[in-house]
């Protein structure tokens, strides 16, 4: 009997040894602010830039490891990691319009319960949400219907509504316009084109998991074999869509531009023209400054004369002093000085 429970007391020993080790590692790995660098990206993508920084300007490597160790506890590399995939997931904010003065509509169910709260307090009766869906589940379709297309009613003035209010609010510029999509590229015309036949094939071939990563990995091999012929067609495609999506985003880039003027205080109204979709204090400007181009040009032509004639009187003016010059007396040719000669008294001889 000895022998057994020193052999139990030694497992025992053994797990416990096994769980400080792994708890040990667990410690490493999950350092203090491991858990807060998964659950924000903002915090990770800081803490990195400030480790860097300090890493560039003040501590060395083994610093910089063991700062990253006690508060991350993983490699850089896993850091980096982390923060590009939460950078993935992070969903864009859009910027919601948000109607003042419009009321949400209500579903058949809220309808139901404010009726029944009326009737409990008709019949001087305690109001409790429990009793309101268990009588609510035990109507009828027929009873039911009722609240149901008021319910209905109520969605569909809320509609128009909010659609009218958002109109408005784009025209007056106080919020941006849906920005146009991006056209689609031929590769991507190619695969919706040919999803059906490669899905089916793949079913046929006994494919029946993750179908959709499949055929796109299917149609990424068909496409690299295809000619430069064959891919003309979705290439035609791509491009008339480039050249429609260059169209429409200028028109929303011109509006979303004045828009920001006015949020930025730079213009004072923002007004869109509905017939070309830009900005009309935009074309306002244009049509005025064509307008003045017109009359600069105008008024040109009308007062060249004048300036013609003032040129011919600046240009007599110029020359009648030439002429002043020409009044002047000859000068007298120069006469040609007769040279002396001196003999001397043997050439006199």
């Amino acid at each position: 009997m000895a022998t057994k429970t020193s052999k139990k007391e030694k497992t025992i020993k053994k797990t416990e040894e096994t769980d400080t080790e792994h708890s040990s590692d667990e410690m490493e790995t999950h350092s203090i602010w491991n858990g807060r660098f998964k659950r924000s990206p903002e915090d990770a993508k800081f803490f990195r830039d400030f480790l860097t920084d300090l890493n560039n300007e003040f501590i060395d490597e083994e610093g910089f490891e063991a700062i990253l160790k006690h508060y991350w506890g993983d490699s850089i590399e896993n850091l980096n990691k982390l923060i590009t995939k939460q950078n993935k997931r992070e969903k864009k904010v859009k910027e919601t319009f948000k109607p003042s003065g419009l009321s949400k509509p209500k579903s058949a169910y809220n309808l139901y319960c404010k009726y029944y709260a009326k009737e409990c307090k008709e019949k001087e009766v305690k109001f409790e949400l429990k009793n309101a869906s268990s009588s609510w589940n035990e109507l009828s379709d027929k009873k039911k219907e009722p609240y149901i297309k008021e319910a209905s009613k109520q969605k569909e003035e809320y509609k128009t509504n909010y659609e009218t209010l958002k109109t408005d609010a784009v025209k007056n510029g106080d919020i941006a316009s849906e920005k146009p999509k991006g056209p689609t590229t031929a590769y991507f015309h190619f695969v919706s084109d040919k999803r059906s036949e490669i899905k089916e094939k793949l079913m046929k071939e006994g494919e029946t998991t993750k179908l959709n990563t499949k055929v796109t990995v299917e149609a990424g091999k068909m496409w690299k074999k295809l000619s430069a012929e064959e891919k003309e067609p979705y290439e035609t495609i791509y491009r008339e869509e480039k050249e429609k999506y260059k169209e429409v985003f200028e028109k929303w880039n011109s509006i979303e531009l004045s828009r920001l003027k006015k949020l930025a205080g730079e213009a004072e109204e923002v007004q869109i023209n509905e017939i070309t979709g830009t900005d009309k204090d935009e074309d306002d400007k244009k049509v005025k400054a064509d307008t003045d181009h017109q009359t600069e040009t105008e008024t040109e032509t009308e007062t060249e004369p004048e300036e013609v004639k003032e040129k011919v009187k600046s240009s007599k003016s110029k020359k009648e002093p030439k002429e002043t010059k020409e009044t002047k007396e000859p000068k007298t040719p120069k006469t040609k000085k007769e040279k002396k000669v001196t003999l001397t008294e043997e050439e006199d001889a």
